[in-house]
């Protein structure tokens, strides 16, 4: 059983008890994404350039001093970053500049799945979306997590809406979509 208690007026924090592991969700912040398991958790969710802790830092700055991003980190209680959610506000023309939040980053680390713990990042990002007047959430994802019952996001109360397209700007990017069309023909 997970039990969910907001402590954000002590300590602008969240913990989650799930099972006998205490997590805590919070803002990010510069200590956080210098960690090693901090870049390594991306490449759970895409392929990952080779980077430096300068560029990375570099990075979460000009992002956070953006004021547009809202930047959260999942971890263990020693510390330890092992999931990872970002909230990207754009003010829409036409919607007198109130935000749609598009979310991005979603990522729980493997071993810590089936915990419900990106349920509880979807509902961190709710509340800033709506604190921040925010008309609508917006976040892509694969097929699979679109239609899975056990969707964190379905279960935060997302529908499948539309269809998302992309275009890669790089060559590596390319090959490696090429690559990924050839494993499904196979």
């Amino acid at each position: 059983m997970l039990i969910y208690s907001i402590l954000r007026a002590t300590c602008a924090a969240t913990t989650i008890i799930a099972g006998e592991t205490e997590y805590n969700i919070r803002k990010l912040t510069t200590d956080d994404v210098k960690k090693p398991e901090f870049i390594c958790l991306f490449g759970e969710l895409t392929t990952t350039d080779e980077t430096t802790e300068e560029v990375i830092v570099k990075t979460f700055e000009r992002k956070e001093a953006s004021g547009l991003h809202h930047q959260l980190g999942l971890f263990t209680s020693d510390g330890t970053v092992v999931g990872t959610l970002t909230v990207l506000l754009d003010p829409k023309y036409a919607k007198n500049g109130r935000p749609a939040a598009f979310i991005e980053d979603v990522i729980v680390a493997e071993k810590h799945r089936g915990k419900e713990l990106a349920t509880y990042l979807m509902k961190e990002a709710e509340d800033i979306s709506t604190k921040n007047g925010a008309y609508k959430m917006i976040l892509s994802c694969n097929e699979a997590l679109s239609t899975k019952e056990t969707s964190p996001y379905l279960k935060s109360g997302f529908t499948k809406d539309c269809c998302t397209m992309r275009k890669n700007l790089k060559k590596e990017e390319k090959a490696e979509e090429e690559a990924a069309k050839m494993e499904v023909s196979d």
